[in-house]
């Protein structure tokens, strides 16, 4: 379980060559970000920052980091800083504010955020808060925007103009930095009020599953053998399948490798083609992949690698997943269980799958009790406990 104990301390930070920073607090020199970072860093107190981040994905594999953006507890949260990452900037300053147990990290709907982290430096946030977590916890919306639960806690509109920029571009107007401001100092004035309603509610331990899930390394691991499930086809025959996993993973694996999108590299639909139509020449291969990024010599290799996944045995041929089909006889007891469910998250003003996950639900409905996370903690205790009664009556 993760457990949350904050003091949130608003200080004014002493004069140094951040008041000499432009209006809009942009920091570009190592010795600016040391001078931002040491004061939080050397606090005995906890403390809490707001993070967020601009980045550019649509032409990379990985998400380009192009600025962050901090509020903190010890200045003004209105007055918020931006690190320029595009600079020449040493960021080990802010590697350690992440890694700082005693500083809490606020961030919004986290997941890309922390797959920059971990993948620019392999840092994980430690003692780390996610606002929209929090929200549907707190009942205030399933998978609420940022703007959106900025207008439900505090009634202020954001500004949405700048939200297709392209960060890497530089210089970056005013209105440009203004807008990415206004996408943090929001963030503690939120942490304050989401931290009073979870203790008013009881339901710190309720947001720990979904935290620890972000803090996992496995949740940001790419395994190529597996890219071929995201694809979604109504073809299932064994051996195209089995091409359609080679070049799968062969796309992911490059892909990676030269840091471009998936898809620019080669497409969803000129990988089926190429597997439903099993072209005899690299010159048909070529005119079915219809991809500008895909260069003669990786052209001859994905041929080769085609040709060799023609000639794979029968034996190695993947079976399509399998959806999961419940039994007749346990098709009333999850009828019974969800419609529970459903009675109780209403009442309480959350999602059910936040109570109860879809898999677990079915898996006490064949019986899998033991080990079941809806029999422990928490869920337990607002539907868990109810289960054994109601699946003992349908028996």
């Amino acid at each position: 379980m993760i457990y949350f104990s904050y003091v949130v301390i608003f200080l004014s930070l002493q004069p140094s060559s951040l008041d000499r920073l432009s209006p809009m607090n942009i920091i570009n020199t190592n010795k600016q970000l040391e001078e931002f970072c040491h004061p939080l860093l050397a606090s005995e107190a906890p403390l809490a920052i707001g993070i967020d981040t601009e980045f550019i994905r649509e032409r990379t594999y990985w998400p380009k980091l192009c600025l962050i953006q901090i509020a903190s507890s010890l200045s003004n949260p209105q007055n918020a800083i931006l690190i320029d990452p595009l600079t020449d900037l040493d960021l080990s300053p802010f590697q350690a504010l992440l890694a700082a147990s005693h500083i809490t990290k606020v961030i919004h709907s986290a997941r890309q955020d922390i797959e920059i982290f971990w993948h620019e430096w392999h840092a994980l946030p430690k003692s780390f808060f996610d606002t929209q977590i929090a929200a549907m916890v707190c009942g205030l919306g399933d998978g609420i925007g940022y703007g959106g639960l900025m207008k439900s806690l505090f009634d202020c509109d954001l500004e949405k103009d700048s939200q297709y920029t392209d960060w890497s571009r530089r210089p970056l107007t005013e209105k440009q930095l203004a807008y990415a401001k206004a996408d943090v100092t929001h963030l503690l004035p939120a942490f304050d009020v989401l931290s009073k309603k979870l203790t008013e509610l009881n339901r710190w331990d309720w947001m720990a599953d979904d935290l620890e899930t972000l803090l996992t390394p496995e949740t940001y691991a790419v395994d190529p053998k597996h890219a071929w499930l995201r694809i979604h086809t109504h073809r299932q025959k064994p051996q195209n399948l089995a091409l359609l996993q080679e070049m799968c993973a062969w796309r992911e694996t490059n892909a990676i490798q030269l840091n471009v999108n998936r898809g620019r590299l080669l497409r969803d639909e000129c990988i089926l083609e190429i597997g439903l139509s099993l072209p005899k020449t690299i010159e048909e291969l070529q005119t079915m992949a219809d991809s500008t990024t895909l260069t003669p010599l990786l052209a001859e290799e994905l041929f080769a690698l085609y040709q060799e996944a023609i000639k794979k045995p029968t034996h190695l041929w993947p079976e399509a997943p399998k959806k999961h089909v419940l039994p007749m006889s346990k098709r009333h007891h999850l009828k019974v269980l969800r419609e529970k469910l459903n009675e109780i998250a209403q009442n309480l003003n959350v999602p059910a799958r936040l109570i109860a996950p879809k898999n677990d639900l079915i898996a006490l409905a064949e019986g899998h009790l033991k080990g079941n996370r809806i029999m422990i903690g928490w869920r337990y205790e607002i539907f868990g406990h109810m289960v054994e009664t109601l699946l003992s009556l349908e028996r």
